[in-house]
């Protein structure tokens, strides 16, 4: 290269062949991870904020290993909520079981009578 010459800028591509741009890992998380996941949304606020063309330039497997700590913690977190809500309904269950056997031990001793 000469000394006036202007290098010219690689364009980082995906394994898939298409440019690393932002709009092009919005899609593959899209397809990836699904469209409201915070995968896609941690690169949808990226793409907001520097444009859809704007070039990722990070390793790809790297990236994606990163999103998909993103995406597991968030099926986990969601998978926690989900048990303790099914823990809590039970108790709920439970409880009322138990008043309704009350109420019947109830009804029972006042027929007696």
């Amino acid at each position: 290269m000469g000394q006036n010459e202007i290098p010219k800028k690689e364009v980082p591509m995906l394994s898939t062949g298409i440019p690393s741009t932002l709009e092009n890992w919005v899609n593959l998380c899209i397809f990836t991870f699904g469209i409201d996941s915070k995968p896609t949304v941690f690169m949808k606020e990226k793409m907001d904020k520097q444009g859809k063309d704007e070039y990722v330039i990070a390793d790809e497997m790297q990236l994606l290993e990163l999103l998909s700590r993103i995406f597991t913690d968030d099926a986990n977190m969601i998978s926690s909520e989900l048990a303790r809500r099914e823990r809590f309904q039970k108790k709920l269950q439970k409880k009322e079981q138990e008043e309704r056997e009350e109420r019947d031990e109830l009804d029972n001793m006042l027929d007696f009578q």
